[in-house]
């Protein structure tokens, strides 16, 4: 798995959990309707110290040495939300950001492990909300973010062609 198929295997299962926008940060293309939730990848690889597992695939010239090993990653997640108008009501946009915050704190402690799971990663550790509003304008812009770690197996092919089988004697004497 690439940390790009892990990215959006996270961003899908958690919108559709919780029926809002999941996008990644910094982009140039408009912000949703709030509420929404923003992530930063702000670790996509940290490896576990191992050489990984490999295994020779193929022969002759075909031959393929592919290494498997159980790296990290880390998230960052941010749920935006805004005072507002809306139909039902007056919507206070930091009531609304802690609560979807917690809600997506769940998921990945109960639903989305068991889905990603299936999918083939581990949450590793949910971290602590904090708050990360900031002024926009003259309004404040409500957001609770935490960080998730995970783990997932990433596999990495190199084409070794022919190699010789190494053949050690022993010195008499």
């Amino acid at each position: 798995m690439t940390f790009v198929t892990l990215r959006n295997l996270v961003a899908r299962g958690l919108s559709r959990a919780l029926g809002v926008p999941v996008t990644l940060s910094n982009q140039t293309e408009p912000e949703p309707d709030y509420p929404y939730i923003i992530y930063t990848p702000t670790s996509p690889y940290v490896p576990n110290g191992e050489m990984g597992d490999h295994v020779l695939q193929g022969e002759g010239e075909g031959l393929t040495d592919i290494r498997r090993e159980q790296p990290t990653a880390t998230i960052s997640f941010t749920v935006c939300s805004m005072n507002r108008e809306a139909e039902s009501g007056y919507i206070h946009g930091d009531d609304e950001a802690q609560e979807l915050a917690d809600r997506a704190i769940g998921w990945f402690l109960h639903g989305g492990r068991a889905e990603l799971s299936r999918g083939g990663v581990v949450v590793v550790d949910v971290l602590n909300a904090g708050d990360r509003s900031f002024i926009e304008i003259d309004e404040a812009v409500r957001q609770y973010g935490f960080d998730v770690v995970l783990r997932y197996c990433r596999a990495d092919k190199y084409v070794t062609g022919e190699t010789e089988q190494a053949v050690f004697k022993q010195k008499k004497g």
